[in-house]
């Protein structure tokens, strides 16, 4: 506010409490009036006009400490991928600048910039494009397609941190989440991810992060499964809780995921991946601080996946008959005798909830997770409500407790081997890495799961 301007106020405000009105131009006026009686512009109450102003900015100042209390990622061209897909299906504006992509392939850019220009500017889409995307600069290395390598060349760019407060990580936001998308085979994402992570608990200590990883499918070369191996270790290393949630997904079960929508088009993971990434991040009604909080609480990261798509609620009468018949087709494996925690995520038509009632929905996966689960200890059941003219239900559901290395499984003799490759041809310079960082990797699962066995021990133990 300039020196004039808080004058003309302080008139105004000495006007108002001697009972008349001034007008712009300065003519008095009696209280009441609209317009000014000798040059007709019109008549503002410094009051009422502060008082608004106040309000304005408080409510401006609300939304956007919403729209911070979640940020979200993309790592590599699959992860980046994944998230700009996901922003296009949010709705047909970029309302605040709360994501990053990093390494997205110049073709999803591309069309990313593409559909923002549907609504925005061109000044609007550049000013979002260096923000929001950003590309790390190709390391001349020999082992550039390994996470070390790539780390190395992360770590000298200043631009980094920059972007991550930029878009809303702050020690200043309670409550934070980060949401972070990778594939956990390409070396951006296995090298890149953790460092995010941790420069993000450096920022705000008390945010939470949730990672949704996928795994490398068997016919990917050792050096894509070293990568993944790497990563899902850092992620769940003992020392520093990178990670609050990892929702894991293996390559070939993913890639084999089929559904069929109500025209009897058979869907694959390209459509239904994306499906499970807005169940559970695109809907105001989930709940993800009260999932942070069951995982934080009893100490579990790594949580196995299984998603029902399209199931008829009539068909099959409860919750749980759906989810016996799609337990057999896990994205990751779980054993029933360690799972501690069973989160549930339900898209249910309007009609099925008010036939049914919630309650009853929420009893019935109660009954059916006491049944399965012996060790259980919590519980999470939330129900996206939708209005459809169907009795169709999509339910995703998250069980924490189970072996890391029965999900890894399929990737650690790849990992084996190109270690030994690393060692044997004594590569370690070329590839930014020592052998302690490897020893340190080739045990943080094995620490991780030694944790869920203790507390599964201590879950089962009589009281």
């Amino acid at each position: 506010m300039s020196v004039n301007s808080f004058r003309k106020g302080m008139v105004a405000e000495q006007a108002h409490k001697g009972g008349f009105t001034l007008c712009p131009s300065g003519h008095k006026n009696a209280r009441g009036l609209t317009a000014c009686a000798v040059c007709s512009l019109p008549l503002i109450e410094f009051k009422e006009e502060l008082a608004s102003a106040i309000q304005l900015i408080r409510s401006l100042t609300a939304v956007f400490s919403r729209s911070k209390e979640i940020v979200r990622f993309g790592f590599g061209r699959t992860g980046s991928k994944l998230l700009l897909n996901f922003l296009a299906g949010q709705g047909n504006r970029v309302s605040s600048l709360n994501f990053l992509a990093i390494g997205a392939d110049e073709g999803d850019e591309k069309v990313f910039k593409d559909w923002l220009s549907e609504v925005h500017t061109r000044e609007d889409i550049d000013r979002i494009s260096r923000t929001a995307l950003h590309r790390l600069k190709r390391s001349k290395d020999k082992g550039s397609g390994v996470w070390s390598t790539t780390l190395k060349s992360a770590t000298k760019d200043n631009q980094l941190e920059d972007k991550i407060r930029r878009i809303g990580v702050s020690e200043s936001v309670e409550d934070q989440i980060t949401i972070f998308f990778a594939s956990l085979g390409e070396n951006i994402a296995s090298g890149v991810g953790p460092l995010i992570l941790a420069r993000i608990k450096d920022i705000n200590p008390d945010a939470s992060g949730i990672v949704f990883a996928m795994l490398p499918s068997e016919e990917d070369t050792d050096q894509t499964h070293f990568n993944a191996y790497c990563a899902l270790s850092r992620f769940v290393k003992s020392e520093q809780r990178l990670a609050d949630i990892l929702i894991v997904s293996q390559g070939d079960a993913l890639r084999k995921m089929i559904g069929i929508d109500r025209s009897g088009r058979r869907l694959g993971s390209d459509i239904l991946i994306p499906r499970i990434v807005d169940l559970i991040f695109g809907q105001d009604e989930v709940d993800l601080s009260e999932i942070v909080r069951l995982a934080r609480s009893y100490r579990v990261q790594v949580f196995s996946p299984v998603y029902a798509y399209g199931r008829s609620y009539e068909i099959y009468d409860k919750i749980g008959n759906i989810l016996d018949h799609a337990i057999s087709f896990p994205l990751s494996p779980f054993d029933y005798d360690s799972v501690v925690l069973s989160i549930a995520i339900a898209r249910v038509p309007e009609k099925i909830v008010a036939k049914a009632g919630e309650k009853k929905l929420q009893e019935q996966f109660n009954e059916w997770n006491r049944k399965r689960f012996p060790v259980l200890k919590g519980t999470s059941f939330q129900v996206v409500r939708v209005n459809e003219n169907s009795d169709r239900i999509d339910v995703l559901l998250l069980l924490g407790g189970s072996s890391v290395a029965d999900i890894i499984r399929p990737n650690k003799d790849p990992y084996k081997r190109f270690s030994a490759y690393i060692e044997n041809l004594d590569l370690w310079d070329e590839f930014a890495l020592t052998e302690e960082q490897l020893k340190k990797i080739s045990s943080g699962i094995d620490l991780y799961d030694k944790g869920m066995v203790r507390l599964i021990r201590k879950t089962a133990s009589p009281t």
